[in-house]
């Protein structure tokens, strides 16, 4: 159960959510085909279970969930991620280290918590939740690049850097670091990867859909690399459509009653 009220819910950052949505399905350019809005809440470290960002995100997208389903109904349909720390690494704006003694896990399922919400929410399959997971999305994120530098990708850049080359987007920021045929994907490189696997994702279990709508909640500590791999996933898309459209949502404290709101 959510730490505040439904009621006080509507006076924080939900109606500019609902606003923004308005806009973008009553503006798509693809009326025909049936919009998919992914809600992506409950992020959490495999080693150390949810927090209270985990529980209160989660639950923000169930309530947001429920919010769409009774306006929209049968125009959208609903999908629903978890995205999975299981990297073992502590990641600044320059470096990544390993943390000691941490427990690499990727198993299909969530602390009690966080199962407690998808069951509370019915309308919630819960053989239809996407798990995501960091260390996949990592090793993806580097094929990807490889193949972008392989075609030449005019977004991409090296830059010697000794003992590296710094691999950036549009001369703006770090996307990996390349050591002869060793690659190092920087956070920005996951994040777009991520984007991506939900574009695969998406459009494997609606095929005829062309318009996604992803809704993503961080903290507010990950806001620019979040924002930097928004942009950079522009690159690292399979293919026009789905049109993809990204809502990221940061919590600046644990219950999202301070926020920020990335539309862009």
């Amino acid at each position: 159960m959510n730490i505040y009220s439904e009621q006080k819910k509507m006076t924080s950052y939900f109606p500019s959510i609902l606003d923004k949505l308005d806009s973008l399905i009553e503006n798509s350019k693809i009326q025909d085909s049936q919009i998919v809005i992914y809600l992506e809440g409950g992020h959490f470290n495999s080693s150390y279970g949810a927090d209270d960002f985990s529980i209160n995100s989660l639950n923000d997208a169930c309530f947001l969930g429920r919010l769409l389903i009774k306006k929209y109904q049968r125009k959208i349909r609903l999908m629903y991620g978890v995205l999975v720390d299981n990297l073992g690494m502590s990641c600044s704006e320059e470096t990544c280290s390993l943390i000691p003694n941490q427990n690499i896990q990727e198993k299909e399922h969530l602390p009690d918590e966080l199962e407690s919400i998808i069951t509370e929410n019915t309308f919630i399959k819960r053989d239809k939740l996407v798990l995501s997971f960091e260390r996949a999305t990592k090793n993806r994120a580097i094929k990807s690049l490889k193949m972008l530098l392989k075609n030449n990708v005019s977004e991409l850049s090296e830059v010697p850097n000794e003992p590296y080359n710094d691999i950036i987007f549009k001369k703006s920021f770090l996307l990996a670091r390349r050591k002869a045929d060793q690659y190092v994907a920087k956070c920005p490189a996951l994040i777009a990867q991520h984007y991506k696997d939900i574009e695969t994702i998406v459009k494997k279990r609606f095929p005829k859909t062309e318009h996604c709508i992803i809704i993503d909640w961080s903290e507010l500590d990950d806001k620019n690399k979040v924002v930097q791999g928004k942009q950079a996933s522009t690159i690292f898309k399979n293919s026009p459509y789905p049109v993809i459209d990204i809502i990221n949502i940061f919590f600046c404290d644990d219950k999202g009653e301070i926020f920020e709101i990335n539309f862009s």
